[in-house]
C-alpha cells in the first residue's frame, strides 16, 4: 500500500510551492471531509454481535460524552424500552430498525456530533435508568487524523489517486483561485471514494415506515 509519505511525495511533486507539512494538514483536512461523508463502512459494529455497540447507563443520568471513537450519534435504539417514561410520547414508539428478524424501537435523544476540541455527546429525553445491555448506540466511527507521516491513510490502495487528485486541487484553489470548479472537482472525488468505500458486502439495518396511528397521533410531535 502506498505509504503517507510516498502521498505527500506525489503531491508535492504537483504543488511544488507547499511545504510537506502543509501537503500532510491538507491531505488529513481532506481525508476528514471523506469520511463525514459517513460510509456505510466507517459505523461501528461489535463483531461478537453484528449489532452496533452498547451504550451503558447510569439511572439519573440523562447527559454522555461519548468518548474519542464517536463522530456522531445516528441513532439510539432498544428491545425493552424503560417504564416509567414521563410521557405517552415517549413510550410508544414505532418500530425502526429490525437486525436479525427483530423489531427495535427507536428511543427519543438529543445529540451534538464531534468537533476538534470536543467529544460527541448525546442527552436522553427521559431518565434511561441503569443497565449495561439495552440501548444499542448506531453511530460513525471518528476519523483518527493524519498528524505525522508516518500514520498511514485509511483509504483503499485504488483510491489514493484520486485522493491525490482531490489534495492537489484544493490547493490549487487556495492558490490560484477558480474556487468554484475545483470545489466541484473535491466534491466529485469525496462523493467517488464514499462510493467506493460503499461497495461490496455492506449488510444494512432496515428501517420501517411509520405506522398509519403513529403518523395521525400529536403525541410525537416533532421528536423524530
Amino acid at each position: 500500500m502506498p505509504s503517507t509519505s510516498y502521498n505527500v511525495s506525489m503531491i508535492k511533486n504537483a504543488v511544488s510551492e507547499y511545504s510537506r507539512e502543509q501537503i500532510r494538514e491538507a491531505l488529513n483536512e481532506f481525508l476528514q471531509m471523506v469520511y463525514a461523508g459517513s460510509s456505510i463502512q466507517s459505523e461501528a459494529i461489535d463483531p461478537t454481535t453484528g449489532m452496533p455497540p452498547y451504550l451503558t447507563t447510569v439511572q439519573g443520568t440523562r447527559y454522555y460524552d461519548l468518548g474519542s471513537d464517536v463522530r456522531e450519534t445516528i441513532a439510539i435504539f432498544t428491545e425493552r424500552p424503560q417504564r416509567g417514561y414521563s410521557s405517552l410520547r415517549n413510550r410508544s414508539y414505532p418500530i425502526e430498525y429490525y437486525y436479525g428478524g427483530i423489531g427495535y424501537l427507536q428511543v427519543a435523544i438529543r445529540s451534538q456530533p464531534a468537533t476538534i476540541s470536543s467529544n460527541a455527546t448525546l442527552t436522553f429525553v427521559d431518565d434511561p435508568g441503569s443497565t449495561t445491555a439495552n440501548y444499542f448506540h448506531r453511530y460513525y466511527k471518528r476519523y483518527t487524523p493524519i498528524l505525522t507521516e508516518d500514520t498511514q491513510i485509511p483509504l483503499p490502495e485504488e483510491t489514493h489517486w484520486k485522493m491525490r487528485e482531490g489534495v492537489i486541487a484544493m490547493l490549487g484553489a487556495e492558490s490560484y483561485g477558480d474556487v468554484g470548479a475545483r470545489r466541484q472537482l473535491v466534491e466529485k472525488i469525496i462523493l467517488e471514494i464514499n462510493n467506493k468505500l460503499s461497495k461490496g458486502a455492506q449488510g444494512k439495518s432496515l428501517k420501517t415506515p411509520w405506522q398509519p396511528e403513529f403518523m395521525a397521533s400529536d403525541d410525537f410531535g416533532d421528536e423524530y
